[in-house]
């Protein structure tokens, strides 16, 4: 079996290590990105390729014997070396030469530590900077001809004020390291190979829930209160990457609480009213929130293009819970329900249809009373609730 060594060649031929220049060196066929095999193709015979399928092909027509894929970087840092490796390894035998990163270059410039950075690559892919931002103390993220919309997103989240270590061209002749305010950067262009380490000294990683009332921006729109809403987020037990719907959304309340759990996931949050979308929105931008997508129309309709869920809260049907129920079933069969009704006929309506569809259940009524008043000794209630939980509890598979 022919042996494929991928290389790191880290920030360029300065910094390339001594067994990736002995993998280079005895290579007779090195293959990468243009600008990776320029230095070597007066020395070696080289390909212009970096896609699998075109690696193995190069290989089999030029019977090459040792043949090197060159990658900027490391091997292991957001490195196409993962999915060369992934999609070759039955093929061919892989050999991994590490190499200096873009993020250990960067914090040895600025004579930073790693180990309380959190890294998050922005390059061709959709990621939650802001949510990464708000939640750590400190950002490494590498980018991709985005760092001002990257900045113009964080501007608008209320982190324009934030210090941002800017780093471009690493490594080369024209390396340039600058320090500004996120807002500045906004303003900027950079090149295409631009780093970023962002600061936020008032970082806050807290998962709420029942966050007080008044810390939302309210409206006409009726919102799910605290002590519901804690229950609620109890009952859906949401984790990091989880995918929600709040049908019904409101406010954004639960929202917003599902988005703060659900950090590393996304949260849809669907309403026909535009005053609720508005609040919604409103609360997102509040709670400086990156990972929720607000949906204007009507459920099923408007789940028709959404990925499928893992968790599903209803708060609101419009009369049109089985639909909603069977469409949201129809994209993942073991997602969880949980849906609120104050009226016996609805919760009823809620567990026949639940519990129709093979769903196990399980019932809450809920009702409180909250101090009201200076020394908070007169008590007003609220009205009871009922909270509807269905999961299918068999082995079920996502589709």
């Amino acid at each position: 079996m022919t042996t494929l060594t991928i290389v790191g060649t880290g920030m360029g031929m300065a910094t390339l290590t001594k067994e990736g220049e002995a993998a280079i060196n005895k290579s007779d066929l090195i293959m990468g990105g243009g600008r990776m095999i320029a230095p070597y193709e007066t020395s070696h015979r080289t390909l212009n390729c970096f896609r699998a399928e075109d690696i193995l092909q190069a290989i089999n027509e030029t019977k090459a014997t040792s043949p090197v894929l060159i990658v900027s970087g490391d091997v292991g840092f957001y490195s196409a070396a993962r999915q060369v490796t992934e999609q070759l390894s039955d093929l061919l035998e892989i050999v991994l030469v590490p190499g200096i990163s873009s993020l250990t270059y960067f914090a040895a410039r600025l004579k930073k530590p790693l180990h309380d950075v959190y890294t998050i690559s922005c390059h061709g892919r959709e990621k939650n900077l802001i949510d990464a931002v708000r939640r750590q103390p400190q950002v490494f993220a590498l980018t991709g001809q985005n760092t001002a919309e990257l900045a113009a997103q964080l501007v608008l989240s209320g982190f324009g004020e934030l210090k941002v270590i800017v780093g471009s061209d690493l490594g080369l002749a024209t390396e340039k390291i600058e320090t500004m305010s996120v807002r500045e950067l906004k303003d900027r262009e950079c090149p295409s190979l631009t780093v970023l380490w962002i600061e936020n000294e008032d970082y806050c990683d807290r998962v709420r829930f029942g966050i007080p009332d008044q810390e939302f921006v309210r409206g006409d729109i009726p919102m799910t209160k605290a002590p519901v809403r804690a229950q609620v987020l109890a009952a859906l037990s949401p984790w990091p990457t989880a995918v929600c719907y709040d049908v019904g959304c409101g406010t954004g309340s639960v929202t917003v609480e599902l988005a703060l759990a659900c950090y590393e996931g996304k949260v849809y949050a669907i309403d026909d009213v535009a005053e609720a979308i508005n609040l919604t929105e409103q609360n997102i931008l509040n709670f400086q929130l990156g990972n929720v997508v607000t949906v204007s129309g009507t459920a099923p309709q408007a789940l028709e293009n959404l990925p499928a869920p893992d968790l599903c809260f209803i708060g609101g049907s419009k009369g049109n819970l089985s639909a909603i129920i069977d469409a949201v079933l129809a994209k993942n069969s073991n997602c969880h329900f949980v849906i609120t009704a104050i009226k016996l006929d609805s919760c009823t309506r809620a567990m026949e249809t639940l519990e129709s569809r093979g769903l196990d259940l399980a019932l809450t009524q809920t009702w409180s009373a909250r101090g009201s008043g200076p020394r908070a000794r007169m008590l007003v209630a609220d009205n009871p609730i009922f909270i509807i939980s269905g999961k299918y509890q068999g082995e079920r598979s996502r589709e």
